[in-house]
């Protein structure tokens, strides 16, 4: 359990890293869900990081830590993937142009 945790932590930062190299090109060609999409994956791949951390140390501290610890990356992966969607939506049903530049842009910027 321990050693697939590590491997799926080192994933985890190795798309950090993808993200972080080429962020810039990705905000070029405008592709917003394709970069939550893959953030929605590292943190879905670092969930088990806080409950293995506090069964391998079994500490009453980290059990505060690791309630919201688990909590707070299940937000991330729930936000990631609802901003995925949301931006899937808005490429797929706007060929009219009833959704406007500057409500993506909203979206973006919250």
């Amino acid at each position: 359990m321990v050693f697939s945790t590590i491997i799926l932590g080192w994933l985890g930062i190795l798309i950090f890293l993808i993200i972080i190299f080429m962020l810039q090109r990705m905000i070029k060609s405008k592709e917003y869900a394709f970069l939550h999409f893959l953030m929605a994956i590292m943190y879905s791949l670092w969930l088990p990081l806080p409950i293995i951390l506090f069964f391998m140390i079994d500490s009453d501290v980290l059990l505060v830590g690791t309630v919201f610890g688990s909590v707070y990356l299940i937000f991330l992966v729930i936000g990631m993937v609802l901003q995925t969607g949301h931006l899937a939506f808005i490429i797929k049903h706007n060929e009219n142009g009833a959704i406007t530049d500057s409500h993506r842009n909203y979206m973006m910027a919250t």
